[in-house]
């Protein structure tokens, strides 16, 4: 894995390292990413602190649909492990599991 010339950490956004996973058997698979925020001097008015760099492992989970792949989800794993620590779908009230069931689980609860 390699980082393209003109990507680089900067400005707080995050960076983009990522690769495609294994099949899961369904048809999906995962993109694992490496995020990085870096803090610049736009962040806070003033020189940027190398100290507050951070980096998280995160992977989407891409479905094929109509011919192209879509993100059905995405998991943040715990720090130096493959253990999953939340979906970005559980903080969706209209989201049961993966699948959107829009306000019908809203007002169910």
């Amino acid at each position: 894995m390699h980082r393209p010339k003109n990507q680089t950490p900067s400005q707080g956004k995050p960076l983009f390292l990522g690769f495609f996973g294994y099949g899961e058997g369904d048809g999906s698979c995962r993109v694992y990413v490496r995020l990085t925020y870096k803090e610049s001097f736009a962040t806070y008015s003033r020189p940027p602190d190398p100290a507050n760099t951070f980096h998280w492992h995160v992977a989407a989970t891409v479905i094929p649909e109509d011919g192209r792949f879509v993100v059905d989800d995405i998991l943040q794993f715990k720090d130096d492990s493959t253990e999953i620590e939340s979906r970005l779908s559980d903080a969706f009230v209209g989201c049961n599991g993966s699948q959107w069931v829009g306000n019908e689980k809203v007002g169910s609860r």
